[in-house]
Protein backbone atom coordinates (compact mmCIF):
# COMPACT_ATOMS: atom_id res chain seq x y z
CA UNK A 1 0.00 0.00 0.00
CA UNK A 2 1.34 3.36 -0.54
CA UNK A 3 -0.47 6.83 -1.08
CA UNK A 4 -2.24 7.82 -4.06
CA UNK A 5 0.57 11.16 -4.58
CA UNK A 6 3.23 9.09 -3.89
CA UNK A 7 4.15 10.93 -0.81
CA UNK A 8 6.27 9.00 2.05
CA UNK A 9 3.86 10.09 5.09
CA UNK A 10 0.38 12.41 5.40
CA UNK A 11 0.26 15.96 7.09
CA UNK A 12 -2.31 16.33 10.21
CA UNK A 13 -5.09 18.44 8.94
CA UNK A 14 -5.10 17.06 5.52
CA UNK A 15 -8.86 16.33 3.94
CA UNK A 16 -9.47 13.74 1.00
CA UNK A 17 -6.29 11.86 0.79
CA UNK A 18 -6.02 8.55 -0.76
CA UNK A 19 -4.00 4.94 -0.67
CA UNK A 20 -3.63 2.61 -3.57
CA UNK A 21 -1.68 -0.58 -4.15
CA UNK A 22 -1.69 -2.98 -6.88
CA UNK A 23 -2.94 -5.72 -5.34
CA UNK A 24 -6.59 -3.50 -4.76
CA UNK A 25 -9.69 -4.82 -6.66
CA UNK A 26 -12.47 -2.53 -6.70
CA UNK A 27 -14.89 -3.19 -4.05
CA UNK A 28 -11.89 -4.42 -1.57
CA UNK A 29 -12.95 -3.16 2.13
CA UNK A 30 -10.11 -1.59 3.30
CA UNK A 31 -10.45 -0.98 7.31
CA UNK A 32 -8.85 2.16 8.50
CA UNK A 33 -7.23 2.71 12.74
CA UNK A 34 -5.20 4.82 14.62
CA UNK A 35 -5.16 4.84 18.92
CA UNK A 36 -7.44 7.11 18.99
CA UNK A 37 -10.39 4.92 17.37
CA UNK A 38 -12.15 2.23 19.07
CA UNK A 39 -12.99 0.33 16.12
CA UNK A 40 -11.69 0.32 12.52
CA UNK A 41 -13.15 2.64 9.85
CA UNK A 42 -14.07 0.93 7.14
CA UNK A 43 -14.06 1.92 2.74
CA UNK A 44 -14.78 0.57 -0.23
CA UNK A 45 -12.13 0.79 -2.69
CA UNK A 46 -13.33 2.18 -6.09
CA UNK A 47 -10.64 2.51 -9.75
CA UNK A 48 -10.01 5.92 -10.06
CA UNK A 49 -8.06 7.17 -13.63
CA UNK A 50 -6.99 4.15 -14.25
CA UNK A 51 -5.73 3.14 -10.18
CA UNK A 52 -8.14 1.42 -7.82
CA UNK A 53 -7.74 3.81 -4.75
CA UNK A 54 -9.31 4.15 -1.12
CA UNK A 55 -10.57 7.13 0.68
CA UNK A 56 -8.28 7.71 4.13
CA UNK A 57 -11.31 8.69 6.72
CA UNK A 58 -10.43 12.56 7.04
CA UNK A 59 -11.44 12.19 11.07
CA UNK A 60 -8.00 10.33 11.44
CA UNK A 61 -6.11 13.12 9.47
CA UNK A 62 -7.05 14.85 12.60
CA UNK A 63 -4.30 13.89 15.26
CA UNK A 64 -0.80 13.20 14.16
CA UNK A 65 -0.95 9.31 14.88
CA UNK A 66 -0.14 6.65 12.63
CA UNK A 67 -2.79 5.43 10.60
CA UNK A 68 -3.05 1.26 10.03
CA UNK A 69 -4.83 0.39 6.89
CA UNK A 70 -5.69 -3.07 6.25
CA UNK A 71 -7.04 -4.95 2.91
CA UNK A 72 -9.65 -6.97 3.97
CA UNK A 73 -11.33 -9.88 0.95
CA UNK A 74 -14.28 -11.52 0.87
CA UNK A 75 -15.30 -14.59 -1.35
CA UNK A 76 -17.53 -17.32 -0.81
CA UNK A 77 -15.95 -19.20 1.86
CA UNK A 78 -13.74 -16.84 4.04
CA UNK A 79 -12.93 -13.37 4.71
CA UNK A 80 -9.52 -13.05 5.67
CA UNK A 81 -6.79 -9.73 6.29
CA UNK A 82 -4.49 -10.06 3.03
CA UNK A 83 -2.27 -6.81 3.10
CA UNK A 84 -1.47 -4.37 5.99
CA UNK A 85 0.70 -1.52 6.12
CA UNK A 86 1.18 1.92 8.72
CA UNK A 87 1.25 5.45 7.58
CA UNK A 88 2.67 8.42 9.44
CA UNK A 89 0.82 11.17 10.16
CA UNK A 90 3.35 14.61 9.93
CA UNK A 91 2.19 17.22 13.05
CA UNK A 92 1.34 20.26 12.40
CA UNK A 93 -0.64 23.31 13.38
CA UNK A 94 -4.41 23.09 12.57
CA UNK A 95 -4.34 25.69 9.44
CA UNK A 96 -7.65 29.15 10.24
CA UNK A 97 -9.40 27.97 7.57
CA UNK A 98 -9.89 24.21 8.13
CA UNK A 99 -13.40 22.95 7.49
CA UNK A 100 -13.83 19.12 8.19
CA UNK A 101 -15.77 16.96 6.09
CA UNK A 102 -16.84 13.15 6.88
CA UNK A 103 -15.38 10.99 4.50
CA UNK A 104 -17.83 8.46 3.49
CA UNK A 105 -17.52 5.58 5.29
CA UNK A 106 -18.49 1.54 4.03
CA UNK A 107 -21.60 -0.02 5.96
CA UNK A 108 -23.09 -2.94 5.06
CA UNK A 109 -26.27 -2.31 6.02
CA UNK A 110 -26.47 0.37 2.77
CA UNK A 111 -25.13 -2.18 0.64
CA UNK A 112 -27.98 -4.64 1.68
CA UNK A 113 -30.50 -1.93 1.25
CA UNK A 114 -29.33 -0.94 -2.25
CA UNK A 115 -29.49 -4.56 -3.43
CA UNK A 116 -33.09 -5.07 -1.90
CA UNK A 117 -34.10 -1.93 -3.73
Amino acid sequence: MRIYDGRESFYQWDLNQKITSDEFVAGDKIHFFNMRQTNALVVKAYELDGQIVADVPNILLQTALPIKAWRYVYDEHSAQTVQEFSFKVEQRPQPYDYFYTETELYELRKEVETLVN
